[in-house]
């Protein structure tokens, strides 16, 4: 049995999601508010991440001095 098309639900799907299926940022604002806060904190991060790399490859103690994320880890 064919369902019936519904305009106004694909319509509301496509505002909050992406063509690839993804989740949008703007799907709800608590979604905005926490992903932002995410980003902040990751931004956090790798200040800190580069400050630590800067202080220890200026005392010769790294070998590498560009901090990188593998598999999510810093």
């Amino acid at each position: 049995k064919m369902m019936t098309p519904q305009p106004r639900l694909e319509t509301a799907i496509d505002r909050v999601m992406s063509p690839e299926g993804y989740i949008l940022d703007h799907a709800s604002p608590e979604l905005r508010k926490i992903r932002s806060a995410i980003q902040r904190t990751e931004a956090a991060v790798r200040k800190q991440m580069d400050s630590l790399v800067a202080f220890y490859s200026a005392k010769g103690m790294l070998t590498d001095d560009r901090p990188t994320i593998k598999a999510g880890r810093l």
